[in-house]
């Protein structure tokens, strides 16, 4: 292979996927950072904010030179003079003797102002400009240069005959005025430059799986389904129905997929199917449910189990309200196993969903649990279990012992490649095969599904995003 073909590829659609999922989840972040850098660079341009005062003067410059009197003389205006003068000003400013004279006539040891000269085209004016950071001084320092200035420009040009048009007046407020729209707007722009930053190094440091290639190459098992995000919104009453946007679509397309591949996968008496994943939230009881309605479709005899004795939600996606019993109320005792079944007339197979109980499943009666599920298995073609994420509770790796098989649910973009590494490495320990992954809330390319729900477990921890 060459060298050229061998260099790893970006994926560059990837990447800006990538860090857009992580703008959503943190985007409070940017708004926070662009928010305070905003603040902070509007306080910092207001603190070195300084008003500066200007005052002026106008000469009307001609020859003819009274180095006495500056108000006093009169002339045939000559424009050429005002721009000899205006232009040999800044000699003459920096000069030892006008600085010499200017101090003395001051009395300060420095000059606290800026002065220039400049003179308007076709015209024998002159404007004079003082600017400094004081009122005060700006006049007084441009009273000096015109008490000095004669007796100076006496020296430099050819007999200037300078004649006040405007006399200087002391200014009443700064020439330029505080604006912080730009400081705060270029604050801004930092924040959110910053930000950005911060999380795309925040989106790469998440080692999750972002597509099922990814989930390939980590575990190395074969990808049975990928389903898509499903939105469906509430309706007026409250309530959601999920199922039936499940039955349309990519959603469907993908649940056959995952039906013939399990099917091409399974021995021949192997009939307890036991769904799980790492985190909660991942859609396990989606998956469950759907894997459910599509073998039943299919003409099995189906059963599903809400093994999540903590939370018991299989009921509650299929529609149904009424409370009934369970697995927890099976292993309590004093209940038959016919009494913990119920029947889904709408989608065609079996459940058992009922009241939460038991801590843990570990303490649970093996008897009671082995004879639960070999009656099951010997009653239908299917059965499938759902069970807690095996990620934060060790209840699936107790129900696994009952198992033929596991199917394990990967949400996209949500659990650390290594918590799905050691979830899986700990269900292999139990000898039973993992069937394979179906990928969950996969993004598509100008299409939005997905589900989601906020409940909250007895134990816990918190479920953020789908069912299961």
């Amino acid at each position: 292979m060459s060298e050229e073909t061998s260099e790893p590829k970006i994926d560059l659609y990837r990447v800006v996927t990538r860090i857009l999922r992580e703008l959503k989840r943190t985007w409070i972040i940017v708004l926070a950072l662009a928010a305070a850098l905003s603040v902070y660079s509007y306080i910092k341009a207001k603190r070195a904010f300084v008003p500066r005062y200007e005052s002026k003067a106008l000469f009307k410059v001609s020859f003819g030179y009274n180095p006495d009197n500056i108000l006093s003389s009169t002339s045939v205006y000559d424009n050429t003079a005002a721009s000899q003068l205006a232009a040999a000003f800044p000699n003459l400013i920096s000069t030892d003797v006008m600085r010499d004279l200017m101090l003395d006539r001051l009395g300060k040891p420095y000059i606290n102002g800026y002065i220039s000269a400049r003179s308007f085209a076709d015209s024998n004016l002159m404007l004079l400009t003082v600017r400094s950071t004081s009122p005060d001084d700006a006049y007084s320092v441009l009273c000096a240069v015109i008490d000095c200035y004669p007796q100076v420009a006496a020296y430099m040009t050819e007999n200037p005959n300078i004649i006040i048009s405007e006399a200087p007046s002391k200014p009443v407020g700064p020439y330029n005025s505080f604006s912080g729209k730009r400081p705060a707007a270029v604050g801004a722009a930092e924040g959110i430059v910053l930000g950005m930053i911060i999380v795309a190094v925040i989106a790469f440091c998440r080692k999750t799986i972002t597509s099922t290639d990814e989930l390939k190459a980590v575990v190395n098992l074969p990808i049975l389904a990928a389903f898509p995000k499903l939105a469906v919104k509430k309706r007026r009453s409250g309530e959601t129905s999920l199922l039936p946007a499940m039955q349309r679509g990519s959603f469907a397309e993908a649940t056959r997929d995952m039906r013939i591949k399990l099917k091409k996968r399974l021995g021949e008496n192997d009939k307890i199917i036991m769904v799980t994943g790492t985190l909660p939230g991942e859609g396990k009881t989606t998956v469950s449910v759907n894997l459910a309605r599509t073998l039943a479709e299919d003409g099995a005899r189906v059963v599903l189990v809400d093994g999540d004795l903590h939370r018991q939600d299989v009921a509650c996606l299929l529609g149904e309200k009424d409370k009934k019993s369970g697995l927890a109320d099976f292993l309590d005792g004093g209940i038959a196993l016919s009494d913990c079944i119920s029947v889904s007339e709408k989608y065609g197979f079996s459940y058992v969903s009922g009241s939460t109980g038991l801590e843990r499943l570990y303490s649970a009666d093996k008897k009671k649990l082995a004879e639960f599920f070999g009656a099951l298995k010997n009653g239908f073609d299917y059965v499938i279990v759902d069970t807690p994420p095996c990620g934060v509770v060790s209840d699936s790796s107790t129900l696994c012992r009952y198992a033929d098989g596991i199917i394990y649910v990967v949400k996209e973009d949500y659990a650390r490649r290594t918590q799905i590494l050691d979830a899986i490495n700990g269900l292999s320990d139990r000898d039973v095969p993992i069937i394979g992954c179906v990928v969950n809330g996969i993004s598509g390319s100008g299409r939005r599904y997905g589900y989601g729900y906020g409940y909250k477990y007895g134990y816990g921890y918190r479920y953020g995003y789908g069912y299961g």
